[in-house]
């Protein structure tokens, strides 16, 4: 596959698709090939009338990416609440860590990576920073979430991960025992602190509760700290205070509070599914990382892939991953709002999604089914 770095936001859609093609079609064919689960999955699916019978030598074009099977993320949670995560595992794939969701629903989903697959994903997840977000070597970032010594999160690994990989050791913490006591008084000082050392661009980044109390306390105190970056949020919008968190009145607050512009806040979606980030441009759209192929399907039956527009659940692939087969349908509800073959506003080209919503319920029942199967297939060779 042609490194990421040689093409870019700016480059034609059928170099783009060329390039997701090979890339997730010959990961579809090794993970077929050497991961027993994913390939029984793939022919169970079929045994149960779920879906044709797909093999890679069923994708033979860009549009052919869509019929490979698709796990529910509600899988690797399923597999992580009874503790039998390894079941998933490609053979021959030395494990060297785990990271997980954030757990806030129940048992955390833990996802198990080999190096060269993390190598391969924060090399895309630095350009897509670099690229779309304008991150550079020199600039300061202040995380207001854990470090990565406290937290296995894929949230906080993930960005660690990109963000060192640009700015090297220039990354600095707020979270501290008294963030909950005086949050804003102490990325004050901090502010201050990196600005006596180096007068580079400060970047904030963290989960939107953290900034709407930080924010809210400053519009209280009429304070405004001077960032000179972006303010760059991920995680969940809900469970503030019993509500969801305003979205404008968050991007506004922050924008004033910081003195920088509101293009200059930036939402980003997590996907821990595929240890990757999709951050807005200055146009606040959703970009896609480049190599990773996007689908909106039909809630119904995912299998079918709904038109530009139309809400369905947004599925990924990526072709970094050999630990696990990292083809996944979420339990997101969100709409394409540019194709791969169109340009966004901001002038960069390819997919841009919007979430809307979680999705109502969990596993359709004829996944359930084949899930069990599996792992009552599994479970008798282990004893054998």
């Amino acid at each position: 596959m042609d490194n990421i770095t040689e093409f870019g936001y700016k480059t034609e859609s059928e170099k783009i698709k060329k390039l997701k093609f090979e890339g997730i079609k010959n990961n579809f064919e090794y993970l077929y090939n050497n991961n027993p689960f994913y390939r029984r999955y793939c022919e169970t699916l079929h045994e149960y009338g779920i879906g044709d019978k797909i093999t890679p030598e069923d994708i033979k074009e860009y549009e052919d990416l869509y019929k490979i099977p698709l796990l529910p993320s509600d899988f690797f949670k399923e597999l992580s609440t009874r503790g039998l995560e390894n079941y998933i595992i490609t053979d021959n794939v030395k494990i060297d860590t785990f990271f997980t969701t954030s757990g806030t629903t129940g048992t955390a989903t833990k996802y198990l990576f080999d190096e060269e697959s993390l190598k391969l994903i924060n090399g895309e997840n630095i350009f897509t920073c670099k690229e779309i977000l304008n991150v550079k070597d020199g600039d300061k970032i202040i995380f207001l979430a854990p470090p990565p010594e406290k937290s296995k999160s894929g949230l906080v690994q993930g960005a660690y991960r990109m963000f060192h990989g640009i700015v090297k050791d220039n990354i600095y913490f707020l979270y501290e025992e008294s963030i909950e006591k005086e949050p804003s008084k102490i990325l004050e000082e901090l502010v201050e602190k990196i600005k006596r050392e180096d007068n580079g661009k400060i970047h904030l980044y963290g989960p939107p509760f953290v900034y709407y109390e930080i924010a809210k306390e400053l519009e209280e105190e009429n304070k405004i700290i001077d960032i000179s970056g972006k303010c760059m949020i991920t995680g969940g919008w809900k469970r503030w205070k019993g509500g969801e968190i305003p979205r404008e009145e968050l991007y506004n607050i922050i924008a004033e509070r910081f003195n920088i512009e509101k293009k200059d806040v930036r939402d980003g979606l997590g996907l821990t599914d595929i240890f990757m980030w999709c951050p807005e441009c200055e146009y606040h759209k959703k970009h896609i990382p480049l190599g990773l192929h996007v689908s909106i399907r039909d809630p119904e039956n995912f299998n079918i892939p709904v038109e530009s527009g139309e809400e369905g659940l947004i599925a990924f692939m990526s072709p970094y991953i050999k630990s696990y087969p990292p083809f996944v349908v979420t339990g997101d509800i969100g709409v394409e709002t540019t194709s791969v073959e169109e340009f966004c506003e901001c002038g960069r080209i390819g997919n841009t999604i919007e979430h809307k919503r979680r999705a109502r319920g969990t596993l359709p029942r004829g996944c359930a089914l084949v899930l069990e199967e599996l792992i009552k297939r599994m479970e008798n060779e282990e004893k054998i």
